[in-house]
């Protein structure tokens, strides 16, 4: 986490399989899974992302989903202090 004079930034990385491409182009939306092969009877309801996009929205901030350097998806929260 790294503060930018009145903002905070905090950036999560992984090594995983990361997302489609289309995925880090699209706006963050509740429902949408972004690994067609997870469904709601392999243990998943589309909605993590979309709440915590929810909940940085609600808190002035911004957030983006890019490619990590890891080789997986890298999430950026940026808030204000």
């Amino acid at each position: 986490m790294k503060s930018k004079g009145k903002k905070v930034n905090l950036i999560i990385e992984d090594g995983g399989p990361g997302l489609p491409e289309s995925a880090y182009r699209s706006e963050i939306a509740a429902m949408n899974r972004f690994d067609p092969s997870r469904s709601r009877e392999s243990g998943g309801s589309g909605l993590g992302m979309g709440i915590i996009a929810a909940i940085v929205q609600e808190h002035g901030g911004k957030l983006d989903l890019r490619k990590s350097e890891l080789g997986g998806l890298a999430v950026d929260v940026e808030l204000p202090s």
